[in-house]
């Protein structure tokens, strides 16, 4: 398809180094008229845990393009970083699900880390799948979207445990988000462990495949102190 096809040739051809990352951003606004105005009418009606408390780490390259991360920088941030209680990352990516109408493509997430527990989302059904979860080797398990699993499953209590297969892995159901919740939307289908992709750069500094980090700050940190904390570790980085 298109849109993996895209994804793919996006981490073979890293177009930009992230070893020469000058500085890194959280992408809040520049004053606090404008920070203001998003915590008011975006971060207060996310349905996350105490929304206030995340923040979404930027990463610019010295040309001030905006550049994802790749895993080794991702481990950087979440191992160094000391005034975030966790870290989680995600990237959008389509499979191939076949069914019994047909195939059809299925709009996932990738995860990494400690996605869930950093944004304080709980299941409607059966559970999350947490940090471990989500290294390679590890067995899949697949987080499905309320609307999917409607539209998909029919609603069906007992999808818990049905497989879950795809043109490029086969998990098996263990959860089903809330009504209403999802990320970075409530419109993703699927969430699935990064791990289930063997084949991702997982190693490669210099890799970009649209990966983005979510963190979660610790009571009593502001946002010009986690500011300056991820400052830090670039430079130790660098």
């Amino acid at each position: 398809m298109p849109i993996r096809s895209t994804l793919r040739s996006l981490f073979r051809r890293p177009g930009f180094t992230l070893l020469a990352v000058a500085a890194l951003a959280f992408g809040v606004g520049g004053t606090t008229a404008v920070y203001t105005l998003v915590q008011n009418v975006l971060i207060d009606g996310l349905p996350y845990r105490q929304p206030d408390r995340l923040v979404t780490p930027d990463v610019r390259s010295p040309q001030g393009y905006l550049i994802s991360l790749s895993v080794p920088y991702y481990r950087a941030w979440s191992e160094r970083s000391r005034v975030f209680s966790s870290w989680g990352g995600s990237a959008g990516w389509s499979f191939i699900r076949p069914g019994p109408g047909g195939s059809e493509v299925v709009q996932a997430r990738l995860v990494l880390g400690d996605f869930f527990a950093t944004l304080g989302i709980e299941p409607a059904l059966g559970r999350v799948f947490g940090a471990a979860e989500t290294e390679r080797g590890v067995a899949t398990g697949v987080v499905l979207g309320y609307g999917y699993w409607r539209r998909v499953f029919g609603g069906d209590p007992n999808v818990i445990g049905q497989p879950f297969a795809t043109d490029e892995f086969t998990g098996t159901v263990v959860g089903v988000l809330p009504a209403g919740v999802g990320y970075p939307s409530a419109d993703v289908e699927a969430y699935v462990p990064m791990g289930a992709l063997p084949d991702l750069p997982w190693e490669d500094r210099l890799s970009s495949f649209g990966m983005r980090a979510v963190a979660r700050m610790n009571d009593g940190v502001t946002l010009p102190s986690a500011q300056a904390d991820v400052n830090r570790v670039a430079a130790e980085l660098a």
